[in-house]
């Protein structure tokens, strides 16, 4: 019986299923890690943010001076969108002397209504800044400077260029890296424009340690030297990771040994009294995969459709595959 971590899912397991094998969901078992490390690290959080400002001051590289221009159509998509925003700004601003309510407003015009007190204090257009993420693409962004820089504007061409260097992603990745580079264009030539500071939040620095992100090894390497007992806890998430998806069932009670020694100490005290169950899912190939992805098509199905059609369509929707 594939189940999760909860208790009460354990206990009625065993007052309906006495005979039945328990084995504790894999992915779970990861979710709960990864809760239990960012708890771990949230007293940290100034630390982080202290790393992330040291980061950003020290970053040295600049955009080239001269990108490519604007397409004709990318212009066309961008004033089409900033005279659709600056219609919705005069509405607001419009209706505001009737008196109504932000959540009233943002009903009224099917906007959120943290977007209609924004616009409620802008006596002037708020102008929408550039969005910036991060991206598989930023690990080769000398390559792509250079390639700028030599004339080379055609993201199709850049991105098969990078597929020969070992880039994975996909084409719309390399052409929206593209686009984001050309967004923070210097508008004085020589000007230097640097890369924005990586979040730090714990929520995002615990991304960072268990995905391994190659943009994020310069800051966690900084916040490893400052504090050792974070760099422990790095390891030990990373190991975990490691042991389930290896299914490493030796490794398994050393782990929880050294975490009780740490931060970590409450999630391998759970773990070691659920330990057949964990180590079930080290044995057998059980999991909720299958029923974790029908519960996500459903959630995804009525999201596309909240407010727009009634439970008889969804119905249908979900009961007739295609």
């Amino acid at each position: 019986m594939s189940r999760d971590r909860g208790g009460i899912y354990a206990e009625a397991t065993r007052k309906a299923l006495p005979r039945a094998v328990q084995v504790a969901d894999r992915w779970h078992l990861l979710r709960n890690l990864s809760e239990a490390l960012r708890h771990a690290l949230t007293p940290h959080h100034r630390l982080f943010s202290q790393a992330a400002g040291a980061d950003r001051s020290e970053d040295k590289s600049a955009l080239p001076s001269s990108l490519p221009p604007w397409s004709k159509r990318e212009l066309e998509i961008q004033q089409t969108n900033r005279q659709r925003r600056y219609a919705r700004w005069q509405q607001v601003r419009e209706l505001l002397k009737t008196g109504a309510s932000d959540r009233d407003l943002g009903r009224q015009l099917n906007l959120d209504h943290r977007t209609v007190k924004k616009f409620r204090q802008a006596e002037v257009y708020p102008e929408a800044a550039p969005r910036v993420r991060q991206s598989s693409v930023d690990d080769y962004a000398a390559y792509l400077d250079q390639r700028l820089q030599e004339g080379c504007s055609s993201y199709t061409r850049l991105w098969r260029e990078l597929r020969k260097l070992g880039f994975s992603g996909q084409v719309n990745s390399v052409r929206y890296w593209l686009r984001q580079r050309r967004s923070y264009q210097p508008h004085a030539p020589g000007t230097m424009s640097r890369r924005p500071a990586l979040r730090a939040s714990p929520r995002q620095i615990v991304w960072f340690i268990l995905k391994a992100t190659p943009a994020a090894q310069e800051l966690l390497q900084s916040i490893y030297k400052t504090s050792p007992a974070i760099k422990r806890l790095a390891q030990l998430a990373q190991g975990f990771f490691r042991i389930i998806r290896e299914q490493d069932l030796a490794r398994l009670i050393p782990w929880i040994m050294e975490a009780k020694q740490t931060a970590l100490t409450g999630f391998a005290t759970r773990l070691e009294r659920d330990l057949q169950a964990a180590e079930a899912a080290l044995i057998l190939p059980w999991s909720q995969g299958h029923v974790e992805g029908q519960v996500h098509r459903l959630k995804l199905i009525k999201r596309q459709m909240y407010g727009r059609a009634d439970f008889e369509l969804l119905r249908l929707r979900v009961l007739n595959q295609t």
